[in-house]
Order: structure tokens, then C-alpha cells, then sequence
């Protein structure tokens, strides 16, 4: 996957919900939240447990030369929550919106572009209390991405191999 998949729900929210990209932010982001009372989203990813992994050898193109490569892929499902974020009612209103987007043509078509699947059904919680005295309605949706991510690296043939002793002291 060339894009990261947490940017690529980004720019899913971006477009569906008409909000401009700077309006969504990555969790712990070095960017300052908006003061306004209009919507924002926050995205976060909460768990990334893997569940197949895959060793193999195969030739690759590598700077136009076939190169004999060691692949490792790692199949991952990540929890994504979003947290819809305003000082008015527009986060409690628009919530829903976040799962409608992951259903929508656009969404359909990043999935594709970037080989990756979006659950299409999630939970929404209210989560304002944790806001306190920000008084701010935050409404947290949980998403389900199933990804892969590869290792490629070049691989010496065995009639190549250079001996080299490596000592792990304890």
C-alpha cells in the first residue's frame, strides 16, 4: 500500500462530508484545533492486531533489474475511531455521516485504488463526557480497515553468500 490507510479515510471524510482537509486531524498531531464552534474530526488508530503473515521469495523489479527478493506481508485489521468534535449540536447531528461515507462510491473507489477493505457497518458512542468542562459534543465512530502491509528486500543467491559471523553478547 503506497498511502497510509488512516490518511486515505481522511481524504474519504474530506470529500463525503464536505469539510475541508483542515478540518481533519491525526490523533497527536502537532497542529492546533480549531476554536470555532464548527465540526471537526479527530482520527485515531486504537488496535492493530495482525492475523496472517506470509514468508516467501520471489523477482522483483528493482530499478529496472530483476532482483531475487525476500517478501514478507502482514495481513492487519485496524481500529479506526473518528471523533466527531464541535462546540454546537453539529457533531451530535452529523455523526451518522461518518458511516455513511465509508459506504459511498468514493470510498468504494480508495478501496480499490489502494487495496485495502473498510467495514461497512460501525458503532457510534457518545463520548462528550470525557470532554468535561470543554463542554464540546464529541461523538466517537469506530471503523474496521483490513490491510496489508509488505517488506521487500533484496536477497543474496546461496552460491553468493558472504560468511559473516555476528556475536550477541548478554
Amino acid at each position: 500500500m503506497n498511502k497510509e490507510p488512516l490518511v486515505v479515510v481522511g481524504d474519504i471524510l474530506s470529500h463525503e462530508l464536505g469539510l475541508d482537509s483542515s478540518r481533519i486531524f491525526l490523533y497527536n498531531s502537532t497542529r492546533e484545533l480549531p476554536k470555532d464552534n464548527g465540526l471537526y474530526l479527530v482520527l485515531e488508530i486504537q488496535g492493530r492486531p495482525p492475523y496472517a503473515v506470509k514468508h516467501e521469495y520471489k523477482v522483483k523489479t528493482i530499478n529496472n533489474e530483476q532482483v531475487y527478493c525476500e517478501v514478507t506481508t502482514m495481513n492487519v485489521q485496524e481500529t479506526v475511531y473518528v471523533s466527531c468534535v464541535s462546540k454546537d449540536n453539529t457533531a451530535r447531528l452529523r455523526a451518522y455521516e461518518v458511516q455513511l461515507s465509508m459506504n459511498s462510491d468514493f470510498a468504494i473507489q480508495q478501496m480499490f485504488k489502494y487495496g485495502f477493505h473498510i467495514s461497512q457497518i460501525s458503532g457510534v458512542t457518545d463520548a462528550s463526557a470525557l470532554e468535561a468542562s470543554s463542554r464540546l459534543n464529541r461523538y466517537d465512530c469506530q471503523i474496521t480497515l483490513l490491510t496489508a502491509y509488505e517488506k521487500v528486500k533484496p536477497v543474496e543467491y546461496y552460491d553468493t553468500f558472504k560468511e559473516t559471523e555476528t556475536k550477541f553478547e548478554a
